[in-house]
């Protein structure tokens, strides 16, 4: 706790962010407010009478950089299930959980399409080709939003796995717009429509009112044989 409670921490801010959590869910009791944090500030979305900053939910951003970490370093058959299991359910807090966003494509960086597409362990060309390619994002897709807990996040975008890094317009490429779009043909056939499919069966639980809760019981996970076993919890609500 000591690099969060010292002479260097920026009481004004702490308090500022207190005050305006107060001031808007007193004005806007439907209000959800959320902090991106990267440091695991203690008591972000702890109630401001209680001593917290008052946040309904916090980004939990070791996520997106746990799989990056796996696609870039460790081939998928040697993945611990261990290692991604502790990630995905070591916090109490109400995270907002997600697979990727545009930190993980933006300049210098690439997406997980675009690692999965280029390394060369995929062959292309038939529809099987495609939906082996479309498998990892998925089983990653799926194992982040069942066990994502207080909330999910899905980006447009980059969420359908887009192909090319996303560069914004700068001094370094003379402000050009070429790599500032979304290329919205990609969900059209192959690799990014089996993808996008996914992601519209993902979403059901709004349209049918299905609540996943948040689940800490994963009842086995073996990372010599691979196996992730898990109990998941839904109920409908009426409306």
């Amino acid at each position: 706790m000591e690099e969060y409670c010292n002479q260097y921490v920026d009481k004004d801010a702490l308090i500022y962010l207190i005050l305006a959590n107060e001031m808007l869910h007193d004005l806007h009791p439907d209000i959800i407010t959320i902090a991106e944090d990267a440091t695991f500030y203690p008591g972000l979305c702890e109630p401001t009478t209680q001593g917290g900053l008052g946040f309904d939910y916090c980004v939990n951003l070791s996520v997106p950089e746990m799989w990056l970490w796996h696609l870039e370093n460790v081939p998928e058959r040697e993945w611990s299930m261990n290692k991604i299991m502790k990630v995905l359910v070591s916090s109490n807090q109400n995270m907002l959980s997600f697979v990727e966003n545009h930190n993980q494509s933006i300049s210098g960086r690439k997406s997980f399409a675009e690692i999965i597409l280029n390394s060369g362990k995929f062959s292309i060309g038939s529809v099987d080709d495609d939906l082996i390619k479309a498998s990892l994002l998925k089983i990653i897709k799926l194992i982040t939003f069942t066990t994502s807990g207080a909330a999910y996040l899905n980006f447009m975008g980059n969420e359908f796995a887009h192909p090319k890094r996303v560069e914004f317009p700068m001094s370094s490429n003379d402000y050009s717009f070429w790599l500032a779009n979304r290329q919205w043909e990609l969900l059209d056939k192959g690799f990014h429509k089996h993808l996008f499919d996914f992601d519209k069966v993902c979403n059901t639980d709004e349209l049918f009112s299905l609540n996943v809760f948040q689940i800490h019981c994963s009842n086995h996970f073996d990372s010599n044989d691979f196996i992730l076993e898990m109990l998941i919890l839904c109920c409908t609500i009426s409306d």
